[in-house]
């Protein structure tokens, strides 16, 4: 009977070891945020274009796999029955997610929405609000707003960046203490 206990002690955590994975050095962190930076800064980019082209864009993401190929999420059904932005965005939230921990090859991801955020003087200020995350870092917010200049014209301001609670990567192998600093 003794050794029934030791056996099942064991095996439980025989069970348990894959999911301690050790923490990722410095090095690996600074990669994480580098390739997070080069991820969202293309899909800014592109993002810039698009409304530039025709005045909007609809939310889509961008995830990117360790061999850098990026993949674009988006809607792709019958565009007369598309749903609001704001009701699309949170579907789209839960589609990235599941594809990125159902694959282990996905290491960024940029979701990307319109938004607009409440100004200074009570009006509200039109931009691309971007969630952008790593599975071997914490995860921010960006917001590249776009600046009234008067004759309907925009031009784009300094991009914010703010830490995030929201992840898309469910399983992740660093926590807010373990990020590096600015």
């Amino acid at each position: 009977m003794k050794h029934i206990g030791s056996l099942v002690m064991l095996l439980l955590v025989a069970l348990a070891a894959p999911a301690w994975t050790a923490q990722p050095t410095d090095e690996e962190i600074s990669a994480a945020k580098a390739q997070m930076e080069h991820l969202a800064s293309e899909a800014l980019t592109e993002t810039v274009g698009v409304v530039n082209e025709s005045g909007g864009f609809y939310p889509y993401a961008m995830v990117m796999r360790e061999d850098k190929t990026v993949s674009v999420i988006a809607y792709n059904g019958d565009p007369d029955l598309r749903p609001t932005a704001e009701d699309f965005v949170q579907s789209l939230y839960w589609q990235v997610a599941a594809v990125l921990n159902k694959e282990r090859a996905f290491q960024v991801a940029v979701l990307l929405k319109p938004h607009r955020l409440k100004g200074e003087e009570g009006g509200t200020v039109p931009g691309i609000w971007a969630l952008v995350d790593h599975r071997d870092h914490d995860p921010w917010v960006m917001f590249l707003p776009f600046v009234d200049v008067g004759n309907g014209k925009f031009k784009l301001g300094d991009i914010m960046y703010l830490p995030s609670t929201d992840q898309l990567f469910l399983q992740k192998h660093v926590t807010s203490e373990d990020d590096d600093a600015e």
